[in-house]
């Protein structure tokens, strides 16, 4: 994982922020603030997501010619010992992360094949070690391989599911069924109270992680015009994404319907038993677990590198 060969350019380093950072699982809990999830989007997007996109191009394009990322950027800030509390702390956010993510896949695979083995402690700690590790193993094949497991996962685990399930609320609306969004300015300002700030931190979280590319840096193309390229394309697809599937959701499925505790497999599934196509669920599950695979793989690689 140490060669300095140039192999990655502009779509390939979108696709591993895209990987890194959006996942469906979480879109049927932000639709049931209905319109309001535009609102927090928007916030999220214009102060966080937007400038620390254009930072990381700006420093992963100046320090292109070492490796490191963050501990590269902010070694050369603060000295040696600041730069690695820098590359500790990522490490250490991801030793938090990575156990959801692993029980999030285990179980998304579990409930396509064998729904009744979710309940199976030893099943699910054999299974989850498995993904844990055979990432691990993946990983090692080389950044070519991981880049083409997290294009695969970003492609027909993120997008493709995101661009049907907005056509079918497109389809939903053309059909004059009843819209369980109410389009209005009141609407889409939010009440301030402490659940309001709280979906704005948890919006603020999922958009964070741009940073994973420029772990890169010395891999890509002509880094100058790659990286701005890239984040540029990562930065549209994600906001618009998110966005339009949040919205996708709220506008077929009643917000009374989606529960925030039961999550993602009961909030697709109400959308899906909509249009009487219930039966999809397990693929698109299937489909998001591979989303959320590939996104562990870039956040495995990255630090370690």
């Amino acid at each position: 994982m140490t060669s300095t060969k140039r192999v990655l350019t502009a779509t390939p380093l979108a696709l591993i922020s895209i990987a890194a950072i959006i996942n469906l699982r979480s879109l049927p809990m932000m639709a049931k603030v209905g319109l309001n999830s535009l609102f927090f989007y928007t916030i999220a997007a214009l102060f966080f997501l937007i400038p620390s996109a254009l930072i990381c191009a700006e420093l992963a394009t100046t320090f292109s010619k070492g490796s490191g990322g963050i501990y590269l950027w902010v070694k050369r800030a603060f000295g040696e010992k600041i730069g690695f509390l820098a590359i500790w702390s990522e490490w250490f956010n991801n030793v938090i992360a990575f156990p959801t993510t692993i029980i999030f896949i285990a179980s998304a695979i579990t409930y396509a094949f064998a729904p009744a083995l979710i309940h199976n402690k030893h099943y699910m700690i054999i299974m989850m070690l498995v993904i844990l590790w055979g990432t691990t193993f993946y990983n090692c094949l080389g950044l070519k391989a991981s880049s083409r497991l997290n294009a695969l996962g970003a492609t027909f685990g993120t997008i493709i599911p995101s661009l049907i399930i907005i056509a079918l609320a497109l389809i939903w609306i053309a059909s004059k069924r009843p819209i369980q969004l109410n389009f209005t300015l009141g609407n889409l300002l939010p009440p301030m109270h402490g659940a309001s700030v709280a979906f704005l931190i948890g919006v603020f979280s999922a958009y964070a992680g741009m940073q994973v590319t420029s772990f890169h840096a010395q891999n890509v193309v002509q880094p100058a015009k790659s990286f701005p390229k890239a984040i540029f394309l990562s930065v549209i697809t994600i906001f618009v994404l998110t966005v339009l599937v949040s919205l996708a959701i709220a506008i077929v499925a009643p917000a009374k319907q989606l529960n925030l505790i039961s999550g993602m497999f009961e909030g697709f599934q109400i959308f899906l038993n909509a249009f009487h196509i219930g039966s999809l669920l397990p693929a698109l599950v299937l489909l998001i677990a591979l989303s959320s695979i590939s996104e562990l793989s870039a956040w495995l690689l990255a630090p370690a590198r």
